[in-house]
């Protein structure tokens, strides 16, 4: 799996990542997601 850890984007250049589906692991991105609503 490709990580993203470490890229950085100024601005708000990209609009659309498309990344393959088996390639998403979609209980870790839900997980993180409501993480970083919450605040942390």
């Amino acid at each position: 799996m490709l990580s993203v850890r470490n890229c950085f984007i100024r601005g708000s250049v990209v609009r659309y990542v498309l990344l393959p589906q088996d390639g998403v692991d979609i209980d870790i991105l839900h997980d993180a997601t409501r993480r970083e609503a919450r605040g942390g």
